[in-house]
């Protein structure tokens, strides 16, 4: 990529999804921003066949009341949280960057202060309470350093699109 110029495009790139050609619109500096990232719990509650939408919006809001009462929120999101990947780790879904999670979720992380009482969302996979833990700022860094980042993260967004 690097060795392209303004208007050129790419030799094929082939990815686990197929090829894909990469355009050169434009250059900047050598400089990337990387974006701030936040660290995040939560627990996510959804309907079911067996549970209504009104229903699972009642056991969220209960379990948000106990952990504003001050229970454990790690120990309730194993007891509660439907996320399989996250209810055993406490909720734990690690450090990410916007854009990383639905847009209901990922708006209301971004607005959160370290500190600040959980929050209750809904989106389309159910009710989530989260809780951020962390932020990591981002900063700038060299674009040879972060060039196979980009490359990887290209690649598998091309990927996705191509199995969505």
């Amino acid at each position: 990529i690097g060795a392209l110029s303004v208007g050129e495009t790419s030799e094929p790139i082939r990815t686990p999804g197929g090829f894909i050609l990469i355009k050169l619109l434009e250059k900047r500096g050598g400089e990337t921003q990387v974006r701030d990232e936040v660290h995040v719990r939560h627990v996510l509650i959804k309907p079911s066949e067996i549970r209504s939408e009104a229903e699972t919006k009642r056991l969220a809001e209960r379990v948000y009341e106990r952990i504003m009462a001050g229970e454990d929120f790690a120990e309730l999101a194993k007891d509660f949280s439907e996320d399989p990947g996250s209810a055993q780790k406490g909720g734990d879904l690690g450090f990410f960057a916007s854009g990383a999670m639905v847009q209901p979720f990922d708006e209301v992380v971004f607005k959160q202060k370290e500190g600040e009482a959980p929050a209750l969302v809904e989106t389309q996979f159910g009710f989530h309470i989260i809780k951020l833990t962390g932020i990591k700022p981002g900063k700038t860094r060299a674009m040879a350093e972060v060039r196979g980042e980009i490359e990887s993260e290209l690649k598998r967004e091309a990927a996705q699109r191509k199995f969505a």
